[in-house]
């Protein structure tokens, strides 16, 4: 797979049964549907927030990427007060490096996220 953003190749990351797609270059994030139930599961999260299929597009001048999964235009969520990437057919949603790191921080100061940081942070979380 091809980064979004950059266009180079995609490098798998693992932590605890959870693999993602990687950008060296960008620094993104991809999450496949199923690597965002995964997480949601292993946190215990039941939060609309990591789980593309239940959020609303959102109009903005951002850029338009295309899926690396299938390579139609990916819509644009709001989570939270970031805007993210998610593939029109739900394959899953992009993170940039600081939307990412933004996300994590907003996890950590709310009781519901507090492992999020602990769970992931020390591979992804920059």
């Amino acid at each position: 797979m091809l980064c979004p953003k950059c266009s180079v190749p995609l490098v798998v990351v693992e932590r605890n049964d959870i693999e993602l797609d990687w950008c060296p270059e960008c620094e993104g994030f991809w999450f496949d549907e199923s690597e965002i139930e995964i997480l949601k599961y292993k946190l215990g999260i039941n939060h609309k927030v990591i789980n593309p299929m239940e959020l609303d597009y959102v109009r903005t001048d951002e850029n338009i990427y295309k899926c690396p999964r299938c390579n139609a235009p990916m819509g644009k969520v709001e989570v939270q007060g970031i805007i993210l990437d998610k593939c029109i057919k739900n394959h899953g949603i992009w993170f940039d490096k600081s939307e990412l790191s933004e996300l994590f921080n907003k996890f950590s100061e709310s009781e519901e996220g507090s492992g999020t940081v602990g769970f992931l942070g020390e591979v992804f979380k920059k």
